[in-house]
């Protein structure tokens, strides 16, 4: 938790050090988009892994997850149309094909996969909220970043925890892609 807390703390003196003309920050609407993303593939994929997972530690978070990002979803497009903005309600292609690959998956390959790729999710779902929590350009939107904030950290402490029981699964369908798509940016 120390670690996570270290690396906000130097995300945010950069942040801070940036002028307005080569701010990183994104519009609100982008900012509400990318959100649904986040929610969307957390109640969908979460709600498959919660079906087929065969370890009980990650079939607890996948249910828990999903609960939380429902709840997360409706009070955003709440947000969203009083801000006369729009919160999708699918996935993204990215997570499309995920999807699909882990339709295709069972067991330990099953999990490792859901787990790992949750760990890259929450990464970056993190670093969103944090720099809108930073710079963004709606109050409300700030406050409803530092409001999930905490939880998407302590969800990501939780998936990482999880997926250190796991190698990486050398399946045939598994595209790495996904796992290292993340770390750009």
């Amino acid at each position: 938790m120390t670690k996570y807390l270290l690396n906000a703390l130097i995300l945010g003196f950069i942040s801070c050090t940036k002028t307005q003309e080569d701010s990183d920050t994104i519009s609100n609407k982008d900012f509400v988009l990318q959100v649904s993303i986040v929610n969307n593939a957390e109640i969908d994929i979460g709600s498959l892994a919660a079906k087929k997972a065969i370890d009980e530690g990650v079939s607890a978070f996948a249910k828990t997850i999903t609960e939380y990002h429902t709840a997360a979803q409706a009070q955003l497009k709440s947000l969203a149309v009083s801000l006369s903005l729009f919160a999708p309600d699918s996935l993204d292609g990215e997570h499309i094909i995920l999807k699909n690959q882990l339709l295709d998956l069972s067991g330990h390959a099953f999990d490792s996969l859901y787990i790992h790729t949750r760990v890259q999710d929450y990464r970056q779902a993190v670093k969103l909220f944090f720099e809108e929590m930073m710079t963004g350009q709606n109050e409300q939107l700030r406050d409803y970043s530092a409001s999930v904030l905490p939880e998407l950290e302590v969800y990501l402490h939780q998936a990482d925890s999880l997926a250190n029981k796991y190698s990486l699964p050398l399946h045939k369908s598994m595209k790495r892609e996904h796992l290292c798509h993340h770390d750009k940016g």
